[in-house]
């Protein structure tokens, strides 16, 4: 009996064991499959972490690169600075140079804005004197543009304003131009008229003068006949020898109381033929006092 439970503690060792052996086995397996996950998980972690780390890598190129991109641009900027910074003291040399020439030519326009004004109203005297439109509407036009260019001195460069005014300007010109124009033409139409009336005028007194040159040469000729038929002879007291206007003898009672009638009134027909007594007989038939007959030569003498 002894024998068999020493048999019994062994072999209940040997199951103890077993069992313990087993139970470790068990433990050992859960703890390999453990192992294996924290294997598989830190693989997998692994794997990110490298691709991790190549993306890290990646950016890092990228950065370097544009690293060195900014690098190269603040280098062409630094050098654009310095060329610029050369530009700029260029231009404010250049702006220094045209203040200097603007002030110039500031004063240039002065003395011409007043040259002009000067000028202006001398031709403005002149043209109150003649009287003519059509200067008028130049002197405005100089008017306004002399202006315009002295609100620019003025008040400086703005190019809206000056757009603005400039079309505010010629609207007003053009109109102000409209006006003087048909003042222009009613003038010029006026004096067309008047041109006309003076032209009239002028050809009545070339015609007058004419009359009067014609009436001086028939009074010449009329003395000049008279003197040639009355000076060798005596005037006759009759009263039918007497004119009714002047008391004077008329030709036709000279020539038929005339001693030598026969002869003096050839004498009288070849005066009386002359060019400028037949002007005389056209124009004043009884100027003179002659009667057709003793004119013709048809009464006996």
């Amino acid at each position: 009996m002894a024998g068999t439970g020493r048999g019994s503690d062994s072999q209940k060792q040997l199951l103890s064991l077993i069992r313990d052996f087993a139970a470790e086995k068990s433990q050992g397996e859960r703890r390999v499959v453990n192992l294996r996950k924290q294997i598989e998980k830190l693989t997998s972690e692994l794997s990110e972490a490298n691709a991790e780390l190549e993306n890290a890598k990646r950016y890092k190129e990228l950065v370097e690169q544009d690293l060195r991109g900014f690098e190269v641009q603040l280098m062409l900027t630094e050098s654009s600075v310095q060329t610029l910074a050369a530009r700029v003291s260029l231009i404010q040399g250049h702006i220094s140079a045209v203040e200097s020439d603007f002030e110039t030519l500031r004063s240039e326009e002065a003395a011409l804005r007043e040259q002009f004004f000067h000028n202006i109203l001398h031709m403005n005297g002149k043209i109150r004197k003649l009287g003519s439109p059509k200067y008028s509407a130049d002197l405005l036009v100089h008017v306004c543009i002399t202006i315009s260019i002295h609100n620019y001195t003025r008040y400086g460069y703005n190019r809206h304003q000056i757009k603005n005014d400039a079309e505010v300007a010629l609207r007003a010109l053009e109109s102000t131009l409209l006006e003087v124009i048909s003042q222009t033409a009613k003038e010029d139409q006026e004096y067309q008229a008047e041109q006309k009336i003076y032209e009239n005028v002028q050809q009545q007194l070339i015609d007058c003068e004419r009359k009067v040159s014609l009436m001086s040469m028939i009074v010449m000729e009329t003395k000049q006949v008279q003197d040639l038929i009355l000076f060798p002879y005596k005037y006759l007291t009759s009263a039918n020898c007497f004119n009714s206007f002047d008391n004077t003898p008329s030709l036709h009672d000279v020539v038929l109381y005339h001693p030598f009638n026969h002869s003096c009134a050839a004498a009288c027909r070849v005066l009386l033929n002359s060019p400028i007594t037949m002007a005389i007989r056209s124009s004043f038939p009884l100027l003179l006092g002659f009667t057709p007959a003793v004119i013709n030569g048809n009464q006996e003498l």
